[in-house]
């Protein structure tokens, strides 16, 4: 996956962090092995048996490997950024989800934490995305940011955001949040929440935007309190998925008058 796509790791806990990744992508991989060998496991079965019991577990090991197919293309579009199972990205990310739920009970039996799992996939959920992106940038980008980020960041942050076309809106939580989402009806997003709410938030968008990406924020002693932001992150996706937003008047003469003063 290129750098430029991935959500920013928590510091402190980045090794740790990106063991768990390792050992979801080894999930992934276990779950997709185990699709691709039940139908061999069926054929055995199928012997001698009665001709209703062999036409159901010919159903099921054709229903197996084409699952185990499809997620193997899909986690190889996540890691490699380019698409390789033809269908469209709502497709692609619903069946996303449906891998995370088979992968989630054996990365806890691995050892990982549950927000570790939950940004895993959600590095492979923005790997995704870019793998299918179009290069069309969205028309009503739509920011969510949650009420919870340090007072400290709000003057970069506004200026960060100020630069391109979007609309940004601070969202005390979900609920508040699919309003949002509601009401902008937007073509693209970029959500910035903590793990939980960001891996909730995809499953209830749904494919009601089709440009998701997700920034996790950065939690210190407390959670849901003074939470911090990886800037660069979030600007790394705007560079590449917004507009830039026309300077006003205003700004061009400052633009000048500071140019002005330093030759």
């Amino acid at each position: 996956m290129n750098a430029s796509c991935a959500s920013p790791l928590p510091r402190g806990r980045s090794s740790l962090t990106g063991a768990c990744v390792g050992r979801f992508i080894g999930a992934c991989v276990g779950v997709i092995a185990a699709l691709l060998v039940v139908p061999w496991v069926l054929a055995g079965f199928a012997r001698g048996a009665p001709r209703a019991v062999v036409l159901g577990l010919g159903v099921l090991r054709a229903l197996s490997f084409g699952v185990g197919l499809a997620a193997s293309l899909l986690l190889a579009s996540a890691l490699e950024g380019r698409r390789l199972l033809p269908v469209p990205i709502g497709l692609a990310r619903r069946a996303s989800y449906g891998l995370f739920r088979l992968v989630w009970p054996l990365c806890r039996v691995m050892g990982c934490n549950d927000d570790d799992v939950r940004r895993a996939f959600l590095l492979l959920h923005n790997g995704l995305v870019w793998a299918w992106w179009t290069g069309r940038r969205p028309s009503r980008l739509l920011v969510l940011l949650p009420q919870c980020l340090d007072a400290r960041l709000a003057d970069r942050l506004t200026r960060i955001l100020d630069g391109y076309a979007c609309s940004w809106k601070v969202v005390r939580g979900g609920t508040e949040a699919l309003g949002e989402v509601r009401a902008a009806a937007p073509d693209g997003m970029i959500a910035v929440a903590c793990e939980r709410d960001l891996l909730h938030g995809l499953m209830d968008v749904g494919t009601r935007v089709p440009w998701v990406f997700t920034v996790p924020n950065v939690r210190g002693d407390r959670p849901c309190h003074s939470t911090d932001l990886d800037l660069e992150a979030l600007e790394r996706i705007l560079v590449r998925i917004a507009l830039p937003r026309p300077r006003t008047d205003a700004q061009a003469d400052t633009a000048v008058t500071i140019c002005a003063s330093h030759p």
